[in-house]
């Protein structure tokens, strides 16, 4: 069996209880523990009882030490890219001895892929692809990936050529050449196309099957050389644009059958791993979805030796791995006893396992290298990791998986993080944060986030729902959301999850707030038009104004990463706005066209730069909010995007939301150490509304609630 080449992105604490329930009434096994007491006196908690720490903002933005390791194929390297003030460090350990090796310091590394043969590393940039010996630490330049000409990009490490690897370049023709290149810089162009060869199969280092588009389907090839030195195609399966339809590994049967293994739907709900036998593409069995029938497959785990995927990984209630064979299942076992609850992350390679230990109340990850035979671990660059300060599990919130039941009797997947320390009593008066993801064709997932950990520090308890169109759930959990946005199904989704986080017992109906990036945003203007007396307040970052014109926007030849056309996609999620009456519906149904609904105080932030949302749109909708004598705050930083990523631009952001929030739902205000801060919002807050305008930003006192 032959692993695919698919660009390579396939993609120790103990965590509260997962709940996995529909029915009213029960509640989530949540510690009930008593804070250790407050010794900073900026901490205001009339309303919030038992905030486990005063931490500043900046604790929840500080960055691992770590920020990348990989076992090398044969299992006898362990490469890590540590952060510093100014570079990274990038090189290797021995997993036997434990001792470490600086191969280079670099400004430039975003991250590393061990070689096939384990010898060395190429070197991914924003603009470049090099390669560093792990024996001599000589390093060189391959690759430049973004030509003035065209573009680059780097897939993946070739498990067939010893030191080469896979690139896809675009000439300004819109050609296509699939690249071989070796660690001398040596180039060959594998073949040639006018569409994009992200998805593709090698056996024996020739290219096996490849994956290409026709209009808004996807055609899985079988490539076979013609006497003539020509290769010729053979057609063996198609799959719908919302299909993954991966090409992941092939194998010939003892009776001579040759079955190609695929990552998709395959007709089906879930994605799942399935078999086809060739020719003719009749399923073989033998494959692997989700047992407990609720989430996609994520992704696999291969054995580099055999090429063959070894764990399946899925995340519902939680990341949980399967094992494909007996082997691996009976070592998933040894890995949940060791590390019972935790969110992992897994490579194989020779004798050992490397283990990333992750999850909800995890700032910094842990890495082990875990005996998959007798279920030892040891932790690795422990040092490493404990020279950036992190916050202790138990000063931060527990989270829980909960699947709230709409009113259609759809399942609505989400999750709960309450604060640390709270009484059961207490979590039923505590203020509630609704938190939309963005997307909408994305997910929440119970893993570490510094927002909502820092709102559960102030007191909130924080709801984060996978509504309809949310992905990671099925197909039909997507396709569910079509044409339903704005004021349609997938909002109420939202509302009725947050009525079945009440209805467990937790957070004061009448003190919840709505907050939202992207789509989140957009959801969060809606909140506050459509259902003004739901919320008391909201905070939209980056928030599309209309749907309709964002998606009009989008450039007429973006791609979608299985080189399906981004705006066909999107036709089948949102509708076909080419028709007059879709559009008109959708913007019927747009926060923009219940502007007199609004009633409840809004912080808008916006960047400048942003790609996708226009910046005047926003200023629009502000200043129409402002017209009508509402309390609205707006930020633009002209420099940022789509996200604020700047230490300052985030840190302003984490600093203004605790002093709106807890003017609005009595939640605590630290403060910041940062100076900064405040000549930041200064500079970059265009519009101050009533809930802004005279509060203590820098000096950590907390706001007068509004009445």
């Amino acid at each position: 069996m032959t692993r695919a080449r698919s660009g390579g992105r396939f993609g120790c604490t103990a965590l509260a209880a997962l709940l996995l329930s529909g029915a009213a009434g029960a509640r989530p096994s949540l510690p009930a523990t008593s804070a250790p007491s407050v010794t900073e006196s900026r901490l205001e908690v009339e309303d919030v009882a038992g905030v486990a720490a005063a931490r500043p903002l900046e604790d929840f933005l500080v960055r691992p030490r770590i920020r990348e390791v990989s076992l090398s194929p044969d299992g006898r390297r362990v490469a890590f890219l540590l952060r510093g003030d100014d570079s990274s460090e990038l090189g290797w350990l021995d997993p036997e001895t434990g001792e470490p090796r600086t191969l280079l310091h670099s400004r430039l590394i975003d991250s590393v892929h061990w070689s096939g043969d384990g010898g060395g590393l190429f070197m991914e940039t924003d603009d470049r692809l090099g390669f560093v010996d792990a024996e001599t630490a000589e390093a060189r330049w391959l690759y430049r990936l973004a030509p003035t000409v065209g573009e680059a990009e780097f897939l993946d490490v070739d498990r067939d050529r010893p030191r080469s690897a896979w690139v896809l370049s675009r000439s300004a023709e819109d050609r296509y050449r699939l690249l071989r290149i070796d660690a001398l810089g040596g180039l060959e162009t594998v073949r040639e196309s006018d569409q994009p060869m992200r998805h593709f199969l090698t056996y024996g280092g020739t290219l096996r099957y490849l994956k290409r588009t026709d209009g808004a389907e996807q055609v899985i090839l079988r490539l076979a050389d013609a006497r003539n030195g020509a290769t010729e195609s053979t057609e063996v399966l198609r799959c719908d644009g919302l299909d993954r339809c991966l090409p992941v590994a092939t194998e010939t049967s003892e009776d001579g059958v040759e079955r190609l293994w695929l990552l998709g739907s395959g007709g089906g709900d879930l994605t799942r791993l399935y078999g086809v036998a060739l020719p003719g593409g009749g399923d073989v069995g033998g494959g692997h979805v989700d047992p407990k029938g609720l989430a996609d497959l994520q992704t696999l785990v291969f054995d580099p030796a055999s090429g063959r995927p070894r764990l399946a990984v899925h995340d519902s209630d939680r990341r949980r791995h399967y094992g494909l064979d007996p082997g691996a299942a009976r070592s998933v076992e040894l890995l949940e006893r060791r590390f019972p609850g935790a969110r992992l992350r897994i490579e194989i390679g020779g004798r050992h396992w490397l283990v990333e230990e992750g999850g909800p109340r995890v700032q910094h990850p842990r890495y082990h290298l875990f005996d998959p035979i007798d279920g030892d671990s040891v932790e690795i660059l422990a040092d490493e990791r404990g020279r950036r300060p992190s916050i202790p599990p138990s000063d931060l919130g527990p989270t829980d998986f909960v699947l709230a039941t709409a009113g259609d009797g759809h399942a609505v997947p989400g999750l709960v993080t309450v604060p640390p320390g709270l009484s059961e009593e207490q979590l039923a008066s505590a203020p509630v944060v609704l938190r939309v993801h963005g997307g909408p064709w994305s997910h929440t997932r119970a893993r570490w986030s510094a927002l909502t950990q820092f709102l559960a520090s102030r007191g909130y308890i924080v709801y984060e729902p996978n509504f309809r169109a949310s992905t990671g759930f099925g197909r039909q959990h997507v396709m569910a959301g079509a044409g339903e946005f704005g004021d349609g199904r997938v909002q109420l989704d939202m509302l009725e999850g947050l009525e079945h986080v009440h209805r467990l017992g937790l957070g004061d109906r009448d003190r919840v707030a709505i907050l939202g990036h992207s789509f989140g945003g957009f959801s969060t203007l809606g909140g506050l038009a459509f259902t003004p007396e739901r919320f008391v307040a909201g905070v939209a970052s980056a928030a599309p104004i209309d749907l309709v014109r964002a998606i009009r926007d989008l450039p007429e030849d973006e791609l979608q990463s299985n080189g399906i056309p981004r705006r066909r996609v999107l036709t089948e999620l949102a509708g076909d706005l080419d028709d007059p009456e879709t559009a008109r519906d959708l913007r019927r149904r747009s926060p923009e066209a219940h502007l007199a609904s609004t009633r409840r105080p809004l912080v808008l932030f916006a960047g400048g730069a942003d790609p996708k949302v226009d910046i005047v749109d926003v200023r629009h909708y502000a200043g129409a909010l402002r017209a009508l004598d509402l309390d609205v705050s707006l930020l633009v930083d002209p420099a940022q995007g789509h996200s604020f990523e700047h230490e300052v631009s985030l840190g302003a952001y984490f600093l203004l939301v605790e002093s709106f929030l807890a003017r609005h739902l009595g939640g605590a205000v630290v403060g910041s150490r940062d100076s900064r801060l405040a000549g930041y919002v200064e500079r970059h807050l265009v519009l101050e509304g009533a809930s802004l305008g005279g509060a203590g930003i820098i000096g950590g006192e907390s706001p007068p609630r509004n009445p």
